[in-house]
């Protein structure tokens, strides 16, 4: 079973590496074609590799060279970096067996000549172990997303971040109280940590749908997703708008938080908006989804509440997405900056005389992040910053805004602002 866990891996990791696929989709269709106790080591394998390809990349470049290396065919050079992370990085795995499975994968994948090279390759690899003086290298970052880090953060701090990312991401669940009490979805998990707030936050270790537990009964959100609806703080009655609605889990959270709400969420994608759709019929919410694009849309009524979940670089979510790492670019945030300020510029016409937008991400940048609100205070004075600690405990707050400190919290990070229009 574990040489086809690890046979499925190397499928997993060429499309991603190599054709710019999704780990998270292809890791959910391949977990139902091994069994449930082999799903962890399946998950470790690719979101370990993708990871650490950075790292595995600049070793490989050392024995074989850097054109060498590139020379290989796609399915060669992928066997070579899970062979040289598992060697790294998984401790429980004997060296012998990482070499053995390795050769095989390569005779599957290659031939004789290829397999020799892998065995001869990882065999060095396990005797000498060198590693890089470059901190970024070491941690696997990009040098561009190392220097941000430590503009951001420090450089104490920006390692701290790094190490962070490189951990296993964690799974939270919100138990949806539409459907089940607290005290029955309880008795359905067998481990689970459950918090003060967010307050319908759990941590497990297995996934739901492995436990057999209804998913009318739960929804996997992040910990750090879970605290932004209650910066929104919805009232009874509010007319609220979700202006960037895929998946759904902040606008269905938001709903849970006061059902009397008349929710709106607008999605770009039609596929998407139909995800917004089904989610919201599974959990009991009642959302009214529109297709259509948020940086024009207009309405004829305007919103007591509007929530903003910006497109952003995501780098906030590092452990969960592995590849977005190795995607995401400067150029790429000034584009997304310059989006994110033409989705505000319509929200400010979309909310009523003191009403309330809530703009968030899970970014960690701050010209996506304070720049944003700098720049609309700036540009829009008939709004006003409210602090964020007087909806959310302080512990998640930074200044006067919502700020989840993955590193402190296991979590992801985000960000998030509560501005209401004064006139």
């Amino acid at each position: 079973m574990k040489s086809r866990v690890r046979y499925y891996a190397v499928l997993i990791l060429k499309e991603v590496l190599e054709e710019g696929r999704w780990a998270n989709k292809l890791l959910v269709y391949y977990s139902f074609r091994v069994k449930p106790e082999s799903v962890p080591l399946l998950s470790a394998l690719v979101n370990g590799t993708v990871k650490y390809k950075l790292f595995t990349d600049w070793v490989l470049e050392k024995y074989l060279g850097k054109k060498k290396f590139a020379k290989l065919t796609p399915w060669i050079r992928t066997i070579l970096r899970m062979g040289v992370f598992q060697l790294y990085f998984l401790e429980n795995v004997p060296e012998y067996a990482v070499v053995n499975e390795s050769v095989e994968l390569a005779k599957r994948f290659g031939h004789r000549g290829t397999a020799g090279l892998v065995n001869a390759v990882l065999k060095r690899v396990a005797r000498e172990r060198i590693y890089p003086d470059e901190v970024w290298i070491r941690y696997s970052h990009p040098e561009w997303l190392y220097k941000k880090l430590v503009e951001i953060f420090g450089d104490d701090k920006a390692v701290q971040v790094m190490e962070h990312n490189n951990l296993p991401a964690r799974t939270f669940l919100r138990v949806n109280t539409l459907r089940a009490s607290r005290e029955k979805f309880e008795s359905m998990l067998t481990e689970f940590e459950r918090f003060e707030f967010p307050p319908f936050a759990y941590r497990v270790d297995k996934l739901p749908h492995l436990l057999g537990i209804p998913e009318e009964y739960y929804y996997v959100q992040d910990l750090s997703s879970q605290t932004v609806p209650h910066l929104l703080a919805p009232e009874p009655g509010d007319l609220v708008l979700d202006m960037t609605g895929a998946p759904g889990g902040k606008i269905t959270y938001a709903y849970q938080l006061e059902p009397t709400i008349n929710a709106v969420s607008v999605e770009i994608h039609l596929s998407r908006a139909k995800e917004i759709k089904r989610l919201s019929g599974r959990l009991g919410t009642k959302i009214y989804v529109v297709n259509g694009d948020s940086t024009y849309i207009g309405f004829k009524r305007k919103f007591d509440k509007i929530l903003l979940d910006a497109p952003c670089s995501g780098l906030g979510t590092l452990r969960r997405h592995a590849e977005l790492r190795w995607r995401m670019s400067q150029e790429r945030i000034n584009e997304l900056v310059k989006l994110q300020k033409r989705l505000m510029e319509n929200a400010a016409t979309l909310v009523k005389d003191g009403g309330v937008i809530v703009y968030s991400t899970c970014t960690i940048t701050k010209e996506e992040n304070e720049g944003i609100i700098e720049w609309f205070l700036a540009k829009h004075p008939d709004f006003e910053l409210e602090g964020a600690a007087d909806f959310i405990p302080s512990e998640f707050t930074r200044g006067k805004f919502l700020f989840v400190d993955g590193t402190l919290h296991d979590s992801d990070f985000s960000f998030a602002a509560r501005l209401r229009k004064v006139g």
